[in-house]
């Protein structure tokens, strides 16, 4: 039984391998600047609802 922790290391380590490869290869990623942006977003309004206890419109 893995903890959650190392379940996201894992996560992150293939990410980077990913991403390493796409630019090893000159390829473009799946996941765009735009999408990166947007989940950043999504990320800043759940923290800022979870401090006040209010929804937060994106």
């Amino acid at each position: 039984n893995r903890s959650w922790r190392i379940l996201f290391k894992d996560a992150y380590l293939e990410e980077d391998k990913y991403f390493a490869n796409c630019i090893l290869n000159n390829k473009e990623p799946k996941v765009s600047i735009e999408d990166g942006k947007k989940a950043i977003e999504i990320v800043i309004a759940a923290n800022k609802s979870i401090k006040t206890g209010q929804p937060v419109k994106l």
